[in-house]
């Protein structure tokens, strides 16, 4: 692995579990008692074949080995801290978004599950991150490049942070939302 990929692995690890825990203080609650599994072995395999997966898992030392049965589901959820394809991040259960309070909660949510598709996108032309398959192509990735969409994605994840816990919305901090996702106009 090349310096400059080591260091994308790396930035990308870190922002994958500021968001993942920010999420879980959402989903928790929900996902924990229920029944229906969103999960879906098709999803879990895609680690498999994405050589950027690979090296976040490799790094994370995940608790429970992939199983070509269950992927990397276990009965207390995804054994994986990062490296979660971006899908996983993307779904959004309409029982968790219906519970959210109000149509500015709902739009952070909608903001907050694209942020780590949004960090990988159009990392080598229009190809996402975890869609290089070939390793000499993911290597040609640029830091720069990367780094762009990553600060993009920090500062909306910290607009995030601050916004949930704000009485109205702070205009400079919707801004740094609306560059991951259009406000709909009804919050405008």
């Amino acid at each position: 692995m090349t310096a400059e990929l080591f260091r994308i692995v790396s930035h990308y690890a870190a922002f994958e579990r500021a968001v993942s825990r920010h999420m879980s203080l959402i989903c928790k609650q929900f996902c924990s008692i229920c029944r229906e599994v969103c999960c879906g072995l098709e999803y879990c395999r895609e680690t498999t074949v994405s050589p950027f997966l690979k090296s976040l898992i490799s790094g994370a030392r995940p608790a429970k080995a992939f199983c070509p049965e269950q992927g990397w589901l276990t009965s207390a959820g995804c054994a994986l801290t990062v490296g979660r394809p971006p899908v996983c991040y993307q779904f959004s259960c309409n029982k968790i978004v219906n519970a959210l309070p109000d149509e500015h909660c709902r739009y952070h949510f909608q903001v907050l599950s694209e942020l780590v598709p949004y960090i990988g996108k159009r990392a080598l032309g229009s190809r996402h991150l975890v869609e290089i398959t070939d390793l000499r192509r993911l290597q040609q990735v640029k830091f720069e490049r990367f780094d762009k969409r990553l600060r993009q994605a920090w500062n909306a994840l910290n607009a995030i942070r601050c916004l949930n816990g704000a009485d109205h919305p702070v205009a400079p901090k919707l801004a740094d939302l609306s560059r991951i996702i259009p406000m709909p106009g009804s919050l405008i």
